[in-house]
């Protein structure tokens, strides 16, 4: 081995011991603090993880004790027309991409099919499909564009305004209100939910009742 491969060696030895005592472990009780981190896997794998259930009833008591965790957010489908201005676009530039889409507002609002629109004045990658946006909730998109689409109902046009793509001019499609997740639908995310810290209340218990055995000593706090 070489001289620059063994100071290398010794710098890790180094840093790991300043890592140890930094977490309050000196080189006699941090390989006793391991063995009993390994126990406590062991324990948790072999005797404590198989007993612990989130029963039926158990998951129905958190689903009613937090209703807010289990709705769907309200949802619009919008269109939009897209005419890009760089943010850096000087007044000329930004009073042309405004004219642009007032021509296209006026083009709505006289009957146009506003799909149509879309796919022919569209700068977005939406243009093909008619300026289609799909669903979404809040949040989703830019908070001009949120502001504009929840502010309309279905069938109504929004004035021009703009994000950090350019300007836009949308057109509601339809709204789904906030409806309530069904407690058969989200039972299953209440179990993942719930088995790691019924396991872990488990452990801690189980290393207490140890503890005042005197079956095993607890280097740090649990």
């Amino acid at each position: 081995m070489g001289p620059a491969r063994r100071s290398s060696r010794a710098a890790v030895r180094r840093e790991t011991r300043r890592e140890r005592k930094r977490g309050g472990f000196s080189d006699e009780t941090y390989p006793a603090w391991v063995r009993q981190q390994l126990s406590v896997a062991r324990l948790v794998e072999k005797e404590i993880a198989p007993k612990i259930r989130v029963t039926r009833a158990d998951a129905r008591a958190f689903f009613d004790a937090n209703p807010h965790l289990f709705t769907t957010p309200p949802q619009v489908r919008a269109r939009h027309v897209l005419v890009r201005v760089a943010p850096g676009a000087g007044e000329a530039e930004r009073a042309a991409a405004r004219s642009r889409l007032e021509a296209v507002l006026e083009q709505a609002r006289g009957g146009a099919d506003f799909a149509g629109l879309a796919r022919s004045q569209s700068d977005d990658a939406t243009a093909p499909s008619g300026g289609d946006l799909g669903w979404f909730a809040p949040g989703q998109h830019h908070p001009a564009l949120d502001q504009a689409a929840f502010a309309l109902e279905p069938g109504q046009l929004s004035e021009v305004f703009e994000t950090t793509d350019g300007l836009h001019v949308l057109r509601l499609e339809a709204r789904r209100p906030e409806k309530p997740i069904p407690f058969e639908q989200a039972r299953d995310e209440i179990t993942r939910r719930l088995l790691p810290e019924r396991r872990q209340e488990a452990v801690q218990a189980r290393a207490r009742a140890l503890r005042q055995a005197g079956k095993v000593e607890i280097l740090i706090p649990l």
